[in-house]
């Protein structure tokens, strides 16, 4: 199968062991293994390997850009996420947020749909970089990338595109119809009653990995807007509060960490920080996740078109108030000019005269400005005729009678008599 493809798995919580290595090189002569990163490239062919296994036994992140679809592959450790949470933003075991256990940990995969739409010619190289955050984001207690993903699932299932328009091709209606049962099928409907899971602080304001991510595969931002309406605004938590926090600990549970520090366990940074946010979240009385009710996927839709409507209202308004300003200036522009008219037409006549092309391209708008003033004093018909004139005693000269005609001073059909 020709086609391009490109992965690339990261080693962020340790180096790649000598076996991870021989692994990867196992399966391309053309892989480029680190200590850190395994890249692959394809323009021909498939790449052989199983991401889910080889993040779950060796890697700890996973990107993959091809002409259809973008994939990741992000392993957690125990304690980092509680599996009941996680099951509430899965959609599709091929589309959206999905995820399989991996010892005590998960791994978490994002797809986008097959055959999904990109603007233009993208290559991978480099965007694992700008994705991987997403991992660190979730070890600290932030579920926005979760949210994310369910978004995408749900809006790619409905065949939305990225600005809430149906995707080429695309024969179901778009967003604006999904609100009215008329027309819908019984999977859009299923789709629209289901509940959103819950929303994340910190919606209405990405990080840089996540605003990468959603430009990256092109989630609606009237969606997303309206999403982050029931999310709460989000608090960083400084490092003075959770260093506070630790010195709070029980000292037999601070004693149980350090043991699992000094025995190399993976997972005593994630279950310390995790039981520090925790403390931090009940001693202020807040959540990542807002406690309000949660609504229907067809509200959120309802709620992203009212947006997009009054957005497209606004836009309008912005033009027509930026048309009126530039009108009232070139009035005055034109009042100013209109003593000067006998200067003016005396000046296209010598540009005329000059017999060259950047002389013709000269005179139009000395000419437009002409027009205008002809316009203001309501000696439209008179401009005309001296327009005419004007192109008679040039007619040999079809440069000019082109320039004319091309800036609308002179019909189209316009020959000399």
């Amino acid at each position: 199968m020709s086609e391009y493809q490109y992965h690339e798995f990261l080693a962020i919580d340790r180096p790649f062991s000598a076996e991870a290595r021989e692994v990867f090189l196992s399966l391309s002569s053309r892989a480029e293994v680190t200590s850190r990163s395994a890249a692959f490239v394809y323009h021909w062919g498939d790449f052989r390997g199983d991401a889910w296994k080889l993040v779950e036994q060796h890697a700890d992140f996973h990107f993959q850009l091809a002409w259809y679809c973008v994939r990741l592959h992000m392993r957690l450790p125990a304690g980092a996420i509680a599996a009941d949470l996680l099951a509430q933003y899965e959609e599709d075991e091929y589309c959206g947020i999905s995820a399989q256990r991996a010892g005590d940990g998960f791994v978490i995969r994002f797809s986008t749909g097959e055959e999904h739409w990109f603007n233009g010619w993208l290559e991978g190289e480099g965007m694992a970089e700008s994705l991987a955050p997403l991992r660190e984001e979730m070890l600290n207690g932030d579920h926005r990338f979760l949210y994310l993903g369910w978004l995408y699932g749900v809006q790619w299932s409905l065949g939305m595109g990225a600005d809430g328009s149906e995707e080429p091709g695309d024969d179901d209606c778009g967003d604006a119809d999904l609100c009215d049962d008329a027309g819908v099928s019984s999977d859009d409907a299923a789709i629209l009653d289901s509940c959103e899971p819950p929303a994340p602080a910190g919606l209405g304001r990405l990080s840089p990995a996540q605003e990468y991510f959603v430009k990256l595969v092109g989630i609606d931002r009237g969606l997303l807007a309206a999403a982050a309406e029931a999310s709460q605004p989000a608090r960083e938590v400084r490092e003075a509060e959770l260093v506070g926090l630790a010195h709070r600990l029980p000292e037999e549970e601070r004693m149980s960490y350090l043991v699992d520090l000094a025995r190399n366990d993976a997972t005593v940074q994630v279950r310390l920080r995790r039981r520090l946010l925790e403390a931090w979240q009940a001693e202020h009385g807040t959540a990542f996740e807002a406690p309000s009710r949660r609504r229907t996927v067809r509200e959120l839709l309802a709620k992203a078109e009212a947006q997009r409507r009054a957005e497209d209202e606004r836009r309008r308004k912005r033009v027509e108030e930026d048309r009126a300003r530039k009108a009232a200036l070139r009035r005055k522009e034109i009042i100013a000019l209109a003593p000067e008219t006998p200067r003016l037409w005396a000046k296209v006549r010598e540009l005329i005269e000059r017999k060259l092309p950047a002389a013709y391209d000269e005179a139009m708008p000395v000419l437009a400005d002409l027009r205008d003033i002809a316009a203001y004093k309501v000696e439209e018909q008179a401009f005309a005729r001296r327009v005419e004139e004007v192109a008679t005693t040039y007619r040999n000269r079809p440069a000019f009678i082109s320039r004319l005609k091309k800036a609308g001073l002179l019909p189209q059909d316009w020959r000399a008599s």
